[in-house]
């Protein structure tokens, strides 16, 4: 579900995202923010596996056609080197993307759709799914909007004001109200306080009027093809252009 947001997003807001060689490519590269570029990283097998499902094989053919040569190095920034296949196989009742209604919450990947949507996998798909999951994910980051050592020591290098710090706490009452943990409320506050010291003019999901937990309400200006978003999506700072205060 991540991942299939995550290469929703990186399209919406105008990105190539393709796989040749074993690498991910991305265009244009020169317009990657830092925590985008780590996103990518972080999910790069999935994202790979993606890039790589059936029903998306013959739009990566002719990608991999169009780039081929010289000119790869030139127009694509190599994010990685080498891709691990993930395992397949499996009963989609014991896979970790199927939601309670039955339904599966990552289709890109599994190979059921083109784009994202809604569907009931056909009988027999887990044992030849490309994106199944088993039900013990690996151990996710404890503090996932946690700052860098650097990051927290540039966010805590003045003291706070008055106004910083009522920013500070109207933000942990917003973000826990949206679903947040108090722990990963304050970090995601205070990654934002940087963002402010910083004169960054991004904005996260978590700050817009139109987000709800797991929901975008204006995904159409947003350039988003489903209203369905995940927290880590909601947490990327961007220049949204159906973002409203």
């Amino acid at each position: 579900m991540g991942t299939a947001d995550l290469l929703q997003h990186v399209r919406a807001v105008g990105f190539t995202l393709d796989a040749a060689g074993g690498k991910l490519l991305v265009t244009p590269a020169s317009m990657l923010t830092d925590d985008l570029r780590d996103a990518l990283r972080a999910s790069k097998p999935e994202l790979l596996a993606l890039l790589l499902a059936p029903g998306l094989a013959d739009r990566h053919h002719e990608v991999v056609v169009e780039i081929e040569g010289d000119d790869l190095a030139d127009h694509h920034d190599v994010i990685v080197d080498q891709v691990h296949h993930p395992v397949v196989g499996g009963a989609c009742t014991d896979c970790l993307h199927l939601l309670a209604r039955g339904t599966c919450g990552g289709p890109v990947a599994a190979g059921l759709l083109e784009s994202f949507g809604i569907v009931w996998p056909p009988e027999g798909h887990g044992a030849r799914c490309a994106g199944y999951s088993g039900k013990t994910p690996a151990k996710a980051p404890a503090r996932p909007y946690k700052l860098t050592k650097d990051g927290a020591d540039a966010a805590r290098a003045e003291p706070w004001g008055d106004a910083a710090i009522a920013r500070f706490q109207s933000r942990v009452h917003r973000f826990t109200g949206l679903g947040l943990i108090e722990q990963d409320a304050d970090n995601l506050a205070e990654r934002l306080h940087l963002r402010d010291l910083d004169d960054d003019d991004r904005n996260a999901c978590f700050e817009c009027a139109s987000y709800r937990p797991g929901r975008c309400g204006n995904h159409h200006a947003a350039g988003l093809t489903t209203a369905d978003i995940s927290a880590q999506l909601a947490a990327l700072l961007q220049r949204c252009p159906g973002y409203s205060s």
